[in-house]
């Protein structure tokens, strides 16, 4: 059977219980300033420790073996690209369609322009001529007349 308490009576009851126990003292401006300065610069340092540790890397490892290192670094970006770009279609796939439409849309164009180009003869094309001459034709005996209609007209 259990027994329901008083809002009251809980409250008094946990001020009681939790009377005992240490509060922390208000930091100082000081003390605030330090540690934002600290935070602030945190990320600096990461950059600088990153820096030394690659480079200590490098010197220390053959070269054959960074080729590998790299490697593996860029299968682990695609890796987490594909998986942030999944996370993304699957939350706005809207958006998504909507690139995919203008990446294709974009490809179109060029694919036609370039088609277009290449109809208009912009580019050399490669091969063998002869020149041949003018001459005049003669006329054969049975060659039609000029019709009143366009000796008028003339």
């Amino acid at each position: 059977m259990r027994v329901q308490l008083s809002a009251e009576f809980r409250r008094g009851l946990s001020h009681t219980l939790n009377a005992s126990a240490s509060t922390l003292r208000p930091m100082t401006r000081r003390q605030e300033n330090a540690i934002m300065n600290k935070l602030n610069s945190l990320p600096e340092r990461a950059l600088e420790l990153v820096g030394s540790v690659g480079d200590g890397i490098r010197q220390a490892v053959p070269n054959s073996a960074i080729k590998w290192v790299e490697t593996g670094a860029a299968l682990t970006a695609l890796r987490t690209g594909t998986r942030v770009a999944t996370k993304f279609v699957k939350r706005n796939p809207a958006v998504a369609v909507a690139a995919v439409a203008g990446a294709g849309l974009l490809w179109y164009v060029a694919r036609r322009k370039a088609k277009q180009a290449e109809r208009n003869g912009s580019g050399a094309i490669e091969g063998t001529s002869t020149r041949v001459e003018a001459k005049r034709a003669s006329r054969p005996s049975t060659a039609r007349k000029r019709s009143s209609r366009s000796a008028a007209t003339e």
